[in-house]
């Protein structure tokens, strides 16, 4: 509820369903809105998925329904509806679980989406990982490549890596919208050009993103552990077409950090955490470094000192900015479930430019409550 006077309570509906399961023949339902993450299924929608356990290793699955872009959205798009059919199977040789999905999904007439892929998922007490793959059959394009991986190098370090190729946004017809000020909906972009037009539009307004990750964390003793990681992201331009200009990605951008994490060094339950990293990025370059600690006085009472020095270069203007951030947080439990919070920050912040200097200072304050129930 929005107490301002003359603002709308902005209406939201995360998830309401009703589910039912027959735990003797195997077999569930679910009607209403809902998420999934697996299957093809790209997040949450209105509609029903069911499931039937076909036998000791394959589930199979079906869905019918609408996407919801926003909780917000509290009513059904009849606009836009996909069907689709997957299958779990699993876990083979106690390590291994897969899933297969194809998917359509139709928008005003249009085709949408139309993908088949999978997920392959592998885990032992050493190493593990994820796999997922989600390809456009309509439009003969990868939409999305995921891989998750872990490797106990030893008892006291573990190696972390990941890529994700990923469409921004995830490709469909809708696409051919963005940027449109005469339509809406894609009928009434049929007005304005024929139904191949409108597909490649769609092509033309959908970028690809490409991440890569790669992390080591080791034990050093019982009270410190040294955390290292690297990030590498680019992201692709876009074609100027149908009257919508094209937009500029992103050069490689690369990110560098070490941490250092200490715990009960003082008193058992206190936290360091001093964190150094360094962004080399297409408009900037950032050196950051983070002083972050937490230290219980008793059972009720914690506060949290914290300090972030960051210096950045603006490729494009030439400036340089200097960024002092000290703060502290003071949260006091009541009971199990129910603390106060107080926090205060101090931000002090100095441009150069073209031999001036401009120095900024702000401060903020919070206080509020946290009840779990």
């Amino acid at each position: 509820a929005d107490f301002i006077a003359n603002h709308a309570n902005n209406d939201r509906i995360s998830s309401m369903y009703f589910d039912a399961k027959d735990n003797v023949h195997g077999a569930s339902i679910r009607l209403g809105r809902q998420t999934r993450t697996t299957g093809g299924i790209l997040g949450r929608f209105d509609g029903i998925f069911g499931d039937y356990q076909l036998n000791q290793t394959v589930k199979l699955n079906l869905v019918f329904g609408s996407p919801v872009d926003s909780s917000s959205n509290v009513t059904l798009d009849t606009e836009r509806y996909f069907y689709g059919v997957s299958a779990d199977i699993g876990t083979i040789n106690n390590a291994w679980d897969f899933n297969v999905f194809a998917i359509n999904q139709r928008n005003n007439g249009f085709t949408d989406r139309q993908a088949i892929g999978g997920e392959v998922r592998y885990f032992d007490p050493i190493k593990s990982f994820f796999t997922l793959v989600d390809y456009d059959v309509f439009y003969n394009d990868l939409n999305l490549l995921l891989f998750n991986g872990r490797w106990s190098l030893s008892e006291k370090t573990t190696a972390n890596v990941s890529y994700e190729y990923r469409k921004s946004p995830i490709l469909t017809t809708r696409n051919a919208l963005i940027g449109q000020t005469a339509a809406t909906h894609l009928q009434q972009l049929l007005n304005i050009y024929p139904k191949s037009t409108i597909y490649n539009l769609a092509k033309d307004r959908t970028a690809h993103s490409n991440m890569w990750f790669a992390g080591l964390t080791h034990r050093l003793n019982e009270q410190f552990q040294l955390n290292g990681d690297i990030r590498l992201s680019e992201f692709s331009d876009t074609v100027g077409s149908g009257g919508v200009l094209a937009t500029q990605g992103t050069d490689l951008e690369k990110e560098y950090s070490i941490q250092v994490t200490g715990s009960s060094l003082l008193k058992e339950g206190d936290l360091l955490l001093i964190t150094a990293s360094y962004s080399d990025l297409t408009t900037s370059n950032i050196s950051t470094l983070l002083l972050n600690t937490r230290y219980p006085i008793n059972d009720k009472l914690r506060i949290n000192p914290k300090i972030r020095l960051r210096h950045r270069n603006n490729h494009t203007d030439g400036s340089t900015q200097n960024t002092y951030t000290p703060s502290i947080n003071i949260t006091y439990r009541i009971r199990r479930n129910f603390q106060f919070e107080t926090e205060i920050t101090g931000e002090w912040e100095r441009t150069s430019l073209a031999g001036q200097t401009i120095t900024n200072r702000n401060y903020f304050f919070l206080i509020g409550y946290r009840y779990d129930f």
